[in-house]
């Protein structure tokens, strides 16, 4: 679950502490993210799946979809790669080390 938990991390810190724009911000954290396969309920693969296609929802590319949300839009989808993170790492800190 490392291999989830990290790169979900890296994007939650840059969606919170980036001086770009919200959507110069979520575009980092969906390239931090994009490549993830690696979850460990179905239920939790669903909510990146989502937030996967309302990030490629324009030409299959998520520059030209964040180029095109609102601020409100933007930042509903940071807040649901954060509920994703918060999610993961509740599964994480269980893990045994």
């Amino acid at each position: 679950m490392t291999n989830t938990y990290e790169p979900l991390y890296i994007a939650v810190r840059g969606l919170a502490t980036g001086a770009n724009t919200i959507q110069a911000r979520l575009h980092s954290a969906y390239l931090a993210i994009h490549t993830l396969t690696d979850f460990p309920t179905p239920e939790l693969r669903d909510q990146f799946t989502s937030i996967a296609a309302a990030l490629t929802c324009v030409e299959g590319s998520a520059l030209a979809t964040v180029r095109m949300l609102t601020d409100e839009e933007a930042t509903q989808v940071a807040q649901d790669i954060f509920d994703l993170f918060i999610d993961v790492a509740r599964l994480h800190m269980r893990e045994p080390t």
